[in-house]
């Protein structure tokens, strides 16, 4: 199977601890009890987090695509740098379209 694709095969793995309403102990398990209940069932026992919580949608992203190798220099030289590389693609389209 390629690096690339999502296996489709459930984990078995064990999450690090049992979830409280499901008391699954693996994902598998997680998945077939969210496959046969419903989140409103559980609504009395979960808190109530209304206003704990900011969304600002102002703010927009927008995804393209870029080469994997072009990705790969771009993050080692971000890494040099100490900054993030989605910072300093950033940083190189603002430059470009100031010279443009």
């Amino acid at each position: 199977m390629s690096r690339n694709r999502l296996s489709v095969r459930p984990s078995r793995r064990p999450t690090k601890r049992k979830t409280p309403l499901s008391k699954a102990g693996t994902y598998e398990e997680l998945s077939a009890f969210w496959d046969e209940h419903d989140f409103t069932e559980f609504g009395v026992r979960c808190r109530d987090v209304t206003g704990q919580f900011e969304v600002d949608i102002r703010r927009v992203r927008h995804y393209v695509a870029i080469e994997p190798d072009a990705l790969r220099r771009a993050s080692r030289l971000a890494q040099k740098r100490g900054i993030s590389t989605e910072r300093l693609i950033n940083m190189w389209v603002r430059e470009a379209s100031k010279r443009a």
